[in-house]
């Protein structure tokens, strides 16, 4: 007799949703953003202009870094082309046990069920086009984009920090020097430190590597959008 093929987990995909204020995360710590006067000290350290409302802007950065972090990836292309081979498999399994209903199983089935009257040829019918309809679409799902290697929601946020500092101190600001193995600059020491006050903390290699990232995925969505 063949062993029943046991049937996997399928995973959620359902939107994930985002909430405000946070509960706690593994280690207890409630994230929250810093503070009014750490942001200002912030700003004297790193010499912002006294008129550019660094307050403002890096709450704002921290509300969308963790909306982001909250959310989470989005799954691969194999993941989504996945569940509809599994959807469609259960569809047919479903249309097959349906079609096969007997007359006794069908008065038990409508006894069992209170208004509104269950419409079992109708759910035969849904199930085989769903079965058909799921089947198609894992051959439509498209090819996953690539995205940003290593830590996406710090190497996002580091882009959004980028654009910031650029709009303080102009487009000419400057980038990045890294001598040896070692990076350092103005950006990078502001980078570190509001980095520090989000929670987050990375090796000068780490944060010079995905500074390097930051700055070019900014560039490259710059150029694309000042194409004819």
């Amino acid at each position: 007799m063949a062993k029943a093929r046991k049937r996997k987990e399928l995973p959620d995909l359902r939107p994930r949703v985002y909430s405000f204020p946070e509960g706690p995360d593994s280690t207890g710590r409630i994230p929250s953003p810093p503070s009014e006067d750490e942001v200002r000290r912030l700003a004297n350290r790193h010499g912002f202009p006294a008129q550019f409302d660094l307050v403002r802007e890096l709450e704002d950065r921290w509300f969308w870094w963790r909306t982001d972090v909250q959310i989470g990836r989005s799954p691969a292309a194999s993941v989504h082309r996945d569940f509809l081979r599994e959807l469609a498999l259960r569809a047919r399994l479903l249309n097959e046990a349906v079609s096969k209903i007997g007359i006794l199983e069908r008065r038990l089935i409508h006894n069992a069920v209170l208004p509104p009257h269950l419409d079992l040829d109708l759910l035969e019918r849904h199930s085989r086009h769903l079965a058909a309809a799921a089947q198609v679409a894992a051959k439509g799902v498209p090819p996953s984009a690539r995205g940003a290697r290593g830590d996406p929601y710090t190497i996002e946020l580091l882009c959004k920090l980028w654009r910031l500092y650029q709009s303080a101190f102009g487009p000419n600001a400057r980038r990045l020097t890294r001598t040896g193995d070692q990076f350092s600059g103005r950006f990078f020491d502001f980078a570190n430190d509001t980095l520090r006050l989000f929670g987050i903390r990375k090796s000068n290699q780490s944060l010079g590597k995905a500074i390097q990232k930051a700055q070019a995925a900014v560039a490259a969505r710059d150029a694309k959008q000042r194409m004819p």
